[in-house]
């Protein structure tokens, strides 16, 4: 009678063994093959609540350790796959965004089994209260990063507008043009767009002006570490597909991050708006010319929707400046929500705090701004522009807030 019990209770412990790894290997099987993310969130967090009871309730389970060592097992085999699938994926140099799942997964499993180790001995827990709570942070982003990219992704291209035009007009666009040179930061903004509620400041986007090939090739001629060859060569060199990509473009181009990952596109693409900006860095054609190198190579890479600013292998428009520029201009990092970021309106607010500073490190080149008697664009000045950053609801409120509200409707 009490070796049946003892069978019974083997049968028992093999069937929870057996069904854990069957489970366990449908959701990898699962997640591998899909890509969803809810699948490694939801098994990971059963398996860390099944690994507590066990533990908790151990006085009462047969042979409870090796069903604690097992399910222990399966969370740090989770962790090993997506560490490893992560490490490849940036080996093979992926520009497919659903791949930067696996990071964030990695993230929340560490997470569970930091917590996890904690539980077991909670004498530990006063001495890691800082990390708990650091690592609550880093986890609780990884929780919302879906809604986060969902939210941003429903706002692009979203406008509380019928205004069909922009202020900027096809004569400003050439006179904008004829004043750039490769390398400068151009900054923009369109009125009643629907992803200025999730940016904080007046500016909203950025990118960086490269010109066309024929430009490159004639600012950075005399550029002594290309030892003689053209941009284009270099370029050639180091990215071929960038190089194939833009030898038949005549077009003047930019580099950007914008939802479809960090692309070059038509100057028109970020000049043809409500307001303009370009801002000249104060160094040498050396260092812009490794800065877009630079830039270069993260094209291809996608958005980031988590909004890394040390991620290397996505970017948002301002982290792709960032990191192009980062040996050689210091910009203004700021916390929001416990994230590391550089906002567009964080740029400007750097060039109005040096701009009367020998050593200042921007230089300013144009600004559009909106005339609202004439509904258009025109040029503006340097000092108003340095005070663009402050621009707020108090501003809009001293403006003619009827005709302002006017822009709205494509009428005159």
């Amino acid at each position: 009678m009490i070796l049946l019990k003892e069978l019974l209770k083997l049968l028992i412990l093999s069937f929870l063994i057996w069904f854990f790894y069957k489970d366990s290997k449908r959701i990898f099987k699962g997640f591998f093959l899909h890509l969803e993310r809810k699948l490694l969130v939801v098994h990971s967090l059963k398996l860390s609540i099944v690994l507590i009871l066990i533990y908790k309730f151990r006085e009462f389970i047969f042979l409870y350790e090796i069903l604690l060592l097992f399910i222990f097992l399966l969370l740090l085999f989770f962790l090993s796959l997506l560490t490893l699938k992560q490490v490849e994926f940036n080996i093979k140099g992926t520009i497919n965004s659903k791949y930067k799942t696996f990071r964030y997964g990695s993230k929340l499993v560490q997470y569970i089994l930091f917590l996890l180790s904690l539980l077991m001995n909670l004498r530990e827990l006063g001495r890691h209260k800082n990390e708990v709570k650091e690592k609550s942070k880093k986890a609780m982003y990884v929780a919302i990063f879906p809604v986060q990219k969902y939210i941003m992704v429903s706002l692009t291209g979203l406008e509380f507008t019928k205004r069909k035009t922009k202020f900027i007009k096809e004569d400003e666009l050439m006179e904008i043009g004829n004043q750039l040179e490769p390398g400068d930061i151009l900054l923009k903004r369109n009125d009643w767009q629907a992803t200025n509620l999730g940016i904080s400041g007046f500016w909203t986007h950025t990118g960086l002006y490269i010109g066309n090939l024929q430009i490159l090739d004639e600012y950075f001629s005399e550029v002594k570490s290309l030892e003689g060859i053209k941009f284009s060569d270099k370029l050639k060199e180091l990215n071929i597909k960038n190089y194939i990509s833009l030898q038949n473009k005549t077009c003047l181009l930019v580099i950007e991050a914008i939802e479809e990952g960090v692309t070059v596109k038509p100057l028109n693409n970020i000049a043809k708006v409500d307001y303009f900006s370009a801002m000249r860095p104060r160094i040498s054609k050396e260092d812009k010319l490794n800065a877009i190198l630079k830039a270069f190579s993260f094209v291809g890479l996608p958005y980031d929707y988590y909004l890394d600013l040390e991620s290397n292998d996505a970017f948002i428009c301002t982290s792709l400046i960032y990191k192009s520029y980062e040996n050689s201009i210091s910009f203004e990092v700021e916390r929001k929500l416990g994230k590391k970021i550089v906002l567009p309106n964080s740029v400007v607010k750097k060039f109005a705090r040096e701009r009367e500073l020998q050593k200042r490190e921007l230089d300013f080149i144009l600004f559009y701004d909106l005339d609202l008697k004439t509904r258009k664009a025109y040029k503006s000045t340097e000092l108003e522009f340095a005070k663009s950053y402050k621009r707020n609801i108090s501003y809009y409120r001293k403006l003619d807030m009827l005709r302002y509200l006017s822009t709205i409707l494509d009428i005159k």
